[in-house]
């Protein structure tokens, strides 16, 4: 729409309420609903009905798991069935996840559906160290073995002991326990990703408070010239978020930390969008950083890894497909809704691990959109008349704030940012009205007022006594004086009707007049 025809039309609004409001017309204006603020909350630990919902995995997937590279420090555990291509070690250097009650050792592998041997390579073994248990939870895939009473193995449906390929674990687990079910309360993997996918979109919310910088301190603009290094710069004591297309990733081959992410000035990455490419160079950030960096992938279905540097933090893509193909490591947590760790061509001999550095930091920030309120005044000097007297309007398209000065409807009345229109009507006659004034907005412009989130505007408009006497109209005619015949119908409502009409064609003038001498 033009400009003259958007002032236009707000102005023939606001006379619109001028003609009808001949008392106090109070329309409010509605506030936009506003995003919940984040926080604080670490996403991958949230609360899930008194336990963490990631129970304390480093790898937590919604889906099915295919292990094809060498090996996650941390723990893992999945709601679907795994399959593994390599032979893959799991819980080389683990934290605590839960023990079930009466039992000895914590839980390194869960699994919530069973076993996929067609899909797991011939001659590979699965190896749960430290001591780590192991749960299944379709007890038709396997058949579990003890070979001495302190290892467990672990094979397909009719197999023997040391036959491959296995899943074996160094730790006295009957085969009894590995298919116990597991009690409610210890891990609920659709629990967690309900959180998990309602916390992505929040934190996806948050406002952007550091942008990528070139190596001369300018911004970096979407789409860069590919490849391109890009700078960070952190503030103290918050959470710092950068928010970056999935394809500006894909082209980032260098991140510099210009300030190194700490458990009190967290980094939140906020990707938009399917990734494939490669993860960029971090010099300078060590794994101590990581535990404090997280890569949210909130609208993303796929995610496929083909190479570069380590990603140092945490990938959260609770909606997406993770395809870690390559050579490099993750130094962080992995929430995903199904994963391949290792997919084709990934070569071996090669870092290419999980490394067990959860996320440990809280992410806050604050989303809702501050309100703002509108105060209508009137002013009268001299003369009988009151405030009162008037009807106050603010009209900015649908939204009106109209009533009488001092009323609830235009005290501090809670309405959108936008630029609203001022007038009055009604009132008696010898006042002269000056020009309205406001404090507390963005901008004055004549009767129009720009009103911004957050603010506190008053408008005040004066009515001077002039102390002119109205002219008395002569006495209508009587019935019969002149000779001609009278009907009977009251003429009052028709020139209300012509006032409005011809009140209206004026107001609609001014605005395109206003709206010129502005271009």
């Amino acid at each position: 729409m033009s400009r003259i025809g958007w002032d236009a039309s707000r102005t023939s609004a606001a006379a619109l309420v001028v003609c009808l409001a001949g008392g106090a017309l109070a329309v409010a204006g509605v506030a936009a609903p506003a995003h919940a603020d984040v926080g604080p909350v670490n996403p991958v630990t949230v609360d899930l009905d008194g336990h963490p919902a990631n129970s304390g995995f480093t790898v937590v997937v919604r889906g099915d798991v295919h292990l094809a590279a060498d090996e996650s420090e941390g723990t893992i555990a999945l709601g679907g069935d795994l399959s593994f291509g390599t032979t893959y070690n799991i819980g080389t250097a683990p934290t605590p996840t839960f023990t079930v009650p009466g039992e000895t050792n914590p839980v390194h592998l869960f699994v919530g559906g069973g076993i996929d041997w067609s899909s797991t390579a011939p001659g590979q073994i699965l190896r749960i160290l430290n001591q780590g248990f192991t749960k299944i939870g379709d007890p038709s895939t396997f058949a579990a073995f003890n070979k001495n009473p302190n290892d467990y193995q672990i094979t397909a449906p009719g197999g023997a002991i040391d036959q491959t390929p296995r899943i074996e674990g160094v730790a006295a687990q009957s085969p009894a326990s590995i298919a116990a079910p597991v009690p409610a309360g210890l891990v609920d993997i659709e629990g967690a990703f309900a959180l998990y996918e309602q916390l992505s979109t929040d934190l996806a919310t948050c406002p952007a408070t550091v942008a990528l910088i070139d190596d001369q301190g300018v911004p970096v603009t979407s789409p860069p010239s590919a490849p391109f290094r890009g700078h960070v710069r952190l503030q103290p004591n918050q959470t710092n978020v950068l928010s970056i297309t999935a394809d500006d990733l894909a082209a980032l081959q260098e991140l510099q930390f210009d300030d190194v992410p700490t458990q009190t000035s967290p980094l939140l990455i906020n990707v938009t969008g399917d990734f494939s490419g490669t993860i960029p160079n971090s010099p300078g950030i060590s794994g101590t950083a990581a535990h404090f960096i997280l890569y949210n992938f909130a609208d993303a279905t796929t995610v496929t890894v083909t190479g570069g540097d380590s990603l140092q933090g945490t990938m959260y893509a609770p909606r997406a497909a993770v395809d870690w193909r390559r050579t490099n490591n993750l130094e962080g947590n992995l929430i995903a809704k199904s994963a391949i760790h290792g997919g084709p061509g990934a070569p071996v001999g090669v870092p290419r691990e999980f490394h067990n550095r959860p996320f440990n930091a809280l992410l806050e920030c604050a989303t809702s959109v501050p309100e703002s309120t509108l105060t209508l005044r009137k002013v009268v000097q001299g003369g009988s008349a009151v405030p009162t007297d008037w009807t106050l309007s603010a009209v900015d398209g649908s939204t009106v704030v109209a009533g009488v000065s001092g009323s609830p409807e235009v005290t501090g009345t809670v309405t959108e940012p936008g630029d609203y229109v001022l007038s009055e009507s009604g009132g008696p006659v010898g006042y002269q009205a000056g020009p309205w004034s406001c404090t507390g907005a963005t901008a004055m412009n004549g009767d129009v007022v720009t009103l911004d989130a957050g603010q506190d505007a008053v408008c005040t408009v004066t009515n001077v006594f002039t102390g002119t006497t109205p002219t008395v109209p002569p006495e209508p005619a009587q019935p019969g004086a002149s000779g001609l015949a009278v009907s009977g119908t009251d003429p009052t409502p028709a020139m209300l009707v012509a006032a409005c009409a011809i009140g209206l064609g004026l107001w609609f003038r001014i605005g395109v007049r206003r709206s010129r001498a502005s271009r």
